[in-house]
């Protein structure tokens, strides 16, 4: 496996190699401060290319008439949504494996390999395709939640074990906050926009 050469790997570089599911990259992304900013792209790509496919799709069922202003709306909104997600399951993650194994990374060497893990979800640019676009997202799905344990385990240092309950209480903390951020915002009209995605 390829070691990390620190900030001279690009974000398309870095986000093959996460999709790729590459432990090394996992391991090391944490501690290179420039690929934060390559995470963002990461995680931004991926709702975008997500909204589209899902945007083309409606044309596909005949919902071509409001699809373009209801997509553009859902494209900012899953861009907003996916950013924040990835806050709150990052910061989760870094409470539980912190509280629960004493992992002695930041926030932010946590952040970069979740925000990285969201790589595979790029390939949601073809779940329009019929007949075989529910399969790319099934896939896509799975792929994704498996690049998101890889991230979790190899950037924590952290066992299999460990890092399974780590999600798993992680995956709590994070609904239950998700469920109190909805019900902050629902006086606003925007609680719609915070989901389990």
């Amino acid at each position: 496996m390829a070691m990390d050469t620190g900030g001279s790997d690009s974000v398309i570089s870095r986000a093959i190699r996460a999709a790729m599911l590459d432990r090394a990259l996992y391991r090391t992304i944490g501690s290179v401060p420039e690929a934060t900013n390559q995470a963002i792209i990461v995680v931004v790509a991926a709702a975008v290319a997500s909204g589209i496919g899902a945007l083309i799709g409606q044309f596909f069922v005949g919902d071509a008439g409001g699809a373009a202003v209801r997509g553009i709306l859902a494209l900012v909104g899953a861009i907003v949504s996916s950013i924040l997600v990835w806050l709150v399951w990052s910061y989760a993650v870094y409470l539980v494996a912190r509280g629960s194994f004493s992992a002695n990374e930041t926030f932010v060497q946590v952040l970069r390999p979740i925000g990285f893990a969201q790589a595979p979800r790029i390939f949601g640019i073809f779940s329009f395709i019929p007949i075989i676009g529910a399969l790319i997202s099934i896939v896509v799905f799975f792929w994704s939640l498996f690049a998101g344990y890889v991230a979790v385990k190899e950037a924590l240092g952290l066992t299999t074990m460990q890092a399974i309950i780590t999600i798993v209480i992680a995956f709590i903390i994070y609904v239950i906050l998700t469920i109190c951020i909805g019900l902050l915002l629902a006086p606003f009209g925007l609680a719609a926009g915070v989901a389990l995605s």
